[in-house]
């Protein structure tokens, strides 16, 4: 019995270095959240433990600095291995990248711009995960924040799609969070109306308060012939936190949203 139980943590332990030695990494289909600090300065993300990474594969990335994520996926028919790394050691402006590898090799490289070309810059790296775009269909969701104070959100969606990775869709929104489902997903993005008492004076410490509470223009995108159709917009009746729902970035199911109103968007 001595004898069983030693060669069971034997074996433990060998498993545990593998880990350590390559790579430990998360499930493709769980969205990784981001929960956010406001300072001074804006938000700020909580730090997470950095992730190992085996050396062939490291050295195939370009100005590679630190790991965020590595993600086993299946948008090709082969499949393919999803790192996500900073490639620069400024962590307000981290420039993450982005690289998709086949049978271990670097076949698609997309930098965090390619997602919010026109965010500002100092993109940061929040949330990933897999999901169903369609019926036997994955895709592969990625959020950004942007801007110094990290008030901006970038989204995007890539597929295999003609024999190579596309980005099928990409948005930015004010402090938000994408919820999506099969064939359909929904944008939260910040309304421009404030919700304090003395929002609309601009003599007031309200006026213009990036994280005070907001309502939120929800757009919902139906999955159409190969591309995300707009179907309309709703305005929530409520007023949210942003540093909540930026920090929750990523939902792999769309939820019925209550307290919203119909808007001409």
């Amino acid at each position: 019995m001595k004898q069983h139980w030693f060669w069971l943590l034997a074996a433990l332990l060998v498993a545990s270095q593998t880990c350590l030695l390559q790579r430990c990494e998360a499930s493709a289909s769980d969205c990784d959240i981001s929960p956010r600090i406001i300072g001074a300065f804006g938000a700020e993300n909580h730090a997470v433990p950095p992730v190992l990474l085996a050396a062939d594969i490291r050295a195939q990335l370009l100005d590679f600095h630190e790991v965020r994520r590595v993600l086993n996926t299946n948008l090709a028919p082969s499949g393919e291995r999803i790192v996500i790394y900073d490639s620069d050691s400024d962590a307000s402006d981290p420039h993450p990248k982005v690289a998709f590898l086949v049978a271990g090799h670097l076949v698609k490289l997309f930098n965090g711009s390619d997602f919010a070309p026109r965010g500002g810059g100092f993109e940061r790296y929040l949330s990933s995960c897999q999901f169903d775009l369609a019926r036997n269909q994955k895709a592969f969701a990625i959020a950004l924040s942007t801007a110094f104070d990290g008030t901006g959100s970038a989204f995007a969606i890539i597929k295999w799609q003609s024999g190579d990775y596309r980005v099928v869709f990409k948005r930015m929104v004010g402090q938000g969070r994408m919820e999506f489902g099969i064939l359909k997903l929904e944008l939260w993005g910040r309304s421009s109306v404030l919700t304090g008492r003395n929002a609309n004076n601009p003599n007031s410490a309200e006026f213009e308060c990036e994280w005070c509470l907001h309502r939120y223009v929800i757009t919902e995108y139906l999955w159409r012939n190969g591309e995300y159709i707009k179907a309309g917009s709703v305005q929530t009746m409520r007023a949210y936190d942003p540093a909540e729902i930026s920090g929750t970035p990523l939902s792999s199911s769309v939820r019925l949203s209550k307290g919203k109103s119909p808007v001409n968007r």
